[in-house]
C-alpha cells in the first residue's frame, strides 16, 4: 500500500512513543513501513507552509518579490523566441526546525519518500535535497493542477489565503485602491495596513490558520496526483468546519469524484491486519 501521512500522524508513526495511548496501532505501522508492506509518503506542504512559524507567515508573504527574465532565443528557421522566467523569492527563507530536521531524518532512514508540489510562485524550503523527492511527470503535474482547481472551487485549501486579502480591503489606502485589486494574492498583502494592534493580531491569526487549510489542500492534491491508496491522518476537519477538506462533506465528494479515500491510524492498522 501506498500510504500519504499528514503532518499530524508523522512524528508517531516514525517514531512511536511507548506513553501514546495508540502506540500498539502506531507500532504496528511502522514495522509494516520497515518490512515493505506500506511504501510511506508525505507532503511536500510540511516543509514549506508548515515549516513557517505561525507569527511569522504573514511577514513572509509581504515580504514575497518576484522577479522576471526576458531572453530571446533564435530556433530553426530563424525564428526569435521569447523567453520568460519568473523567480519568486521572500525576504525570509523557509528552513527546516530542528524537530522537522530531526524526524525527516529518521523518516528519511525508513524509506519515506516526499510528494513534490508544482504551484507557480512556490518558495521551496532551501533545506530540500533532489534525492528526498518521489519521483514526478507531465502526468502528475496535470492530475496534481486537476485536483487543485476543484478543491479551490469547493472553497477550501489555498482558496482560503487567496480569499483572505480581499476581505481586508477596507484597510487599504484608497490611493492605492485600484493596483490592490489588480494585484497577485501575496502582494495583496502588502497594501493591507493598521494601527489597530488587535485586529493586526486577528489578521496574523487568520494567515496562519488560512496556511494550514493550504498545506492541507496541496496535500490531498499531491496524494491524487501521484496516485497512492490512502491518506491517514486524525485531522476531521473540525476547526474549519465545512471549510475543511477534511470535513465529512469535503471527504464525500473527494471520494466520488477522485476517488481519495482518508482514513485514520487505527483504520489502516486494521488494513494491516486483515492484509
Amino acid at each position: 500500500m501506498k500510504i500519504t501521512f499528514d503532518s499530524n500522524v508523522f512524528q508517531l508513526v516514525v517514531e512511536p512513543k511507548p506513553n501514546s495511548p495508540n502506540f500498539e496501532e502506531f507500532s504496528l505501522i511502522e514495522r509494516s513501513i520497515i518490512t515493505n508492506k506500506i511504501y510511506p509518503f508525505i507532503s511536500e506542504s510540511t516543509f514549506y507552509l508548515e515549516d513557517i512559524n505561525k507569527k511569522d507567515r504573514l511577514p513572509f508573504i509581504q515580504g514575497i518579490k518576484s522577479n522576471f527574465n526576458i531572453s530571446e532565443e533564435i530556433e530553426e528557421g530563424d525564428c526569435i523566441v521569447l523567453k520568460i522566467e519568473m523567480h519568486t523569492s521572500s525576504d525570509k527563507d523557509i528552513e527546516m526546525n530542528e524537530r522537522r530536521r530531526y524526524y525527516w531524518n529518521i523518516a528519511n532512514s525508513k524509506g519515506f519518500k516526499i510528494l513534490g508540489i508544482n504551484r507557480i510562485n512556490l518558495i521551496k524550503n532551501k533545506n530540500m535535497k533532489d534525492e528526498w523527492f518521489a519521483p514526478i511527470d507531465n502526468n502528475i503535474l496535470d492530475r496534481m493542477s486537476e485536483c487543485s482547481r476543484c478543491i479551490e472551487e469547493h472553497e477550501c485549501g489555498f482558496y482560503h489565503i487567496k480569499l483572505l486579502a480581499d476581505q481586508y480591503i477596507n484597510l487599504v489606502d484608497r490611493r492605492y485602491f485600484n493596483t490592490f485589486k489588480n494585484a497577485p494574492w501575496y502582494e495583496k498583502f502588502k497594501y493591507i495596513k493598521s494601527n489597530n494592534e488587535q485586529e493586526c493580531k486577528t489578521l496574523n491569526k487568520k494567515v496562519a490558520k488560512a496556511f494550514a487549510e493550504w498545506a492541507d489542500g496541496d496535500t490531498v492534491a499531491a496524494h491524487y496526483a501521484y496516485g497512492n491508496d490512502y491518506i491517514c491522518t486524525n485531522d476531521i476537519g473540525r476547526s474549519a468546519g465545512s471549510q475543511s477538506i477534511f470535513s465529512s462533506n469535503n471527504r464525500a465528494w473527494l471520494k466520488d469524484d477522485f476517488g481519495i479515500k482518508i482514513i485514520t491510524p487505527k483504520e489502516l492498522a486494521d488494513l494491516i491486519l486483515g492484509s
